[in-house]
């Protein structure tokens, strides 16, 4: 059986933009939006311009030098 993939409507993103200007977390707005936590994340990382935040201590400089190539 194949998992069919349904777009965010407009009205989605602009709730998902809204509610994460109100600082809800990304499961409650899945939870609102009945959708899956890694599609609000994933469109929060791409959209919305929230930035991945790594801790100093946890990332090597290699890791780094990927990450601004």
């Amino acid at each position: 059986m194949r998992t069919t993939f349904i777009h965010l409507t407009q009205e989605e993103r602009y709730h998902i933009h809204i509610e994460d200007k109100k600082k809800v977390s990304a499961g409650q707005i899945a939870k609102d939006l009945d959708r899956d936590k890694s599609t609000i994340t994933r469109e929060l990382q791409r959209n919305t311009g929230r930035l991945k935040r790594l801790k100093k201590s946890s990332v090597s400089h290699e890791t780094i030098y990927r990450v601004r190539k």
